[in-house]
Formats: structure tokens, C-alpha cells, sequence
């Protein structure tokens, strides 16, 4: 053990999962760490399951039918906690035919689990239209990017009586492919006075395309933003957007997790979401 100690020897929890299916390891899958809001819930998941002695692997599977799974059998993990990864409710049962239990934040599933929490963009959209219906506007945009949120948006806007403007860009998009798709919207016959966006970048892409079209912000277009990540405070106007509690969200995860692995249920969970109201919304153009 000295010797240990005096070449800084570490143990290998991989190689200790092989041994034992007590591997004091947690895999954390995402899709990817772009964005802000996901980083801090595996940041903050990581650290409380490191405070209860428990290793973490991160993993960051391609985004195909079973690799999730895959990647987390082949790992030795005692358990998973997978982050805007989009896996399946099948991907969960196949997992716990496995043994190896599961918590999932992904967008909102059409499949109900006290061990699955929605990330929130659903809520968000509706404490924004809220808001901006308020304000006086009726036509809305915003950028498709998955489907089944996006319908769900789409519906809540036709719902209270608003008219949405819809443009698809793919999944993984680049910031000249949002920049783009936020002009086409502008070029619409029935140009939207406010628009959703997915995440505070692509907000910012709204901002800065407004400006190539002449378009002030707010007094022509409002935008709203969702995840508040540091930047969206500090641009000038400062951007309103949706902020979730991304360290009380990632606490829940290990917290459930390791009631599942002691044999104990987990409680079902809704993440704090709140409005910030900055400078990029105000009242509907006249």
C-alpha cells in the first residue's frame, strides 16, 4: 500500500467492473456538451455521486438504435443516468432486464416513469407565450429541430389563438445554418413578431439576423432564449430566456439513482423553470 501511495496509484474502476457487478461506477450518457444547461446537470449529477463514493464514465454514444445501451452494458456501470440522450422507453426495459437501473432527462417523451424528467423546453415555451401574449403578440416563430417538441409548441401556439411560423433545420445544426433558417422566418409574408428558440445561441442567431434586416430588438422583434447559460446576461440587449436549475436537477439524478441502487423507489421529479425577463422582449409592434 505505501508503494501504492507513493506512485500515486489510482484504482481502475473499469477493470474492477469486470470483476464485480459493485463497481462503484455510474455512467453518464449524453449526446453531446454543447450546451450549457446539459454540461451543468452531468456536472452537477457527477460531483453528487463522487460525494457518495461513486465513480462516473462518461459516455457519448453515436446516435443510433441501441448504442446507448450498448455503450453502457459494455462499461461495467452499476447504473446509468442519461442527459438529453434520446433513449427509448425500450432502451430503459433493456436496461433493467440487464439489472442495471436507469434515470433519463430527455425532452418530452410520450412515455410517463418517476425515473424520467422532462428537460423543461416544453414548460419553458409556455411560461414564454405566456408572457409575450401578454405583451400583445399573436404570431409567433420558431425553429423545428425535433419533432415531437416542436409539435407539441406548435399546438400550444394554435391553442391560445397565435399563428406559428415553422422552419426545420437539422438536429446538430451549425450557427450560419441557424443564422439562415432565423432569416428565412424573418422573409415570411406574415413576419412573426417574437420567436422561440431551442437554446440561447440560437437565440442570439435571431438577434444578430434581426439586425440584417434592419429589424430592432426588442421594439420590432422580441426573442426569447431557453437555458440562460452566462452569456445571455451579459450580451447587449441582454437576452430574456428560460432558466432551469440545472444543479438541483443534476442533485435529483444521483439522489434517485442511488435510492434505486439501495433498493428504495425514486420520487418523481419537475426541475425548477422560471421566465428571466431581459431586453430582448417587450411589447408586440403596433
Amino acid at each position: 500500500m505505501a508503494a501504492a501511495a507513493r506512485l500515486g496509484y489510482q484504482p481502475n474502476l473499469a477493470a474492477r467492473a469486470l470483476a464485480s457487478r459493485h463497481s462503484k461506477l455510474i455512467a453518464l450518457v449524453v449526446e453531446g456538451l454543447q450546451e450549457r444547461l446539459i454540461a451543468a446537470t452531468i456536472e452537477a449529477t457527477g460531483a453528487a455521486l463522487q460525494e457518495h463514493g461513486y465513480g462516473v464514465l462518461l459516455l457519448v454514444p453515436k446516435v443510433q438504435q441501441g448504442a446507448a445501451v450498448r455503450a453502457i452494458l459494455t462499461s461495467g456501470a452499476e447504473g446509468a443516468v442519461c442527459v438529453g440522450w434520446p433513449i427509448s422507453r425500450e432502451d430503459v426495459a433493456a436496461l433493467d432486464r440487464s439489472g442495471i437501473p436507469s434515470i433519463v432527462v430527455s425532452e418530452g417523451a410520450a412515455w410517463s416513469d418517476p425515473r424520467r424528467v422532462d428537460l423543461g423546453r416544453l414548460r419553458g415555451a409556455e411560461l414564454a407565450v405566456s408572457y409575450l401574449l401578454q405583451q400583445g403578440h399573436r404570431r409567433f416563430g420558431f425553429l423545428l429541430r425535433d419533432a415531437a417538441t416542436g409539435g407539441q409548441v406548435a399546438t400550444l401556439l394554435e391553442h391560445v389563438g397565435a399563428a406559428p411560423t415553422v422552419v426545420e433545420v437539422p438536429p446538430a445544426s451549425d450557427p450560419d445554418t441557424i443564422q439562415g433558417a432565423v432569416q428565412e422566418l424573418l422573409a415570411a409574408p406574415s413576419r412573426p413578431t417574437a420567436i422561440l428558440c431551442r437554446g440561447d445561441s440560437e437565440a442570439l442567431a435571431a438577434v444578430r439576423a434581426c439586425g440584417t434586416f434592419g429589424l430592432r430588438v426588442p421594439q420590432e422583434l422580441s426573442v426569447v432564449g431557453f437555458g440562460d447559460e452566462p452569456l445571455a446576461r451579459y450580451v447587449r440587449p441582454g437576452l430574456t430566456t428560460v432558466r432551469v436549475a440545472a444543479n438541483e436537477l443534476g442533485r435529483w439524478c444521483a439522489g434517485a439513482l442511488l435510492d434505486i441502487l439501495t433498493g428504495r423507489s425514486a420520487t418523481a421529479h419537475a426541475p425548477t423553470i422560471r421566465l428571466v425577463i431581459r431586453e430582448t422582449t417587450g411589447p408586440a409592434p403596433a
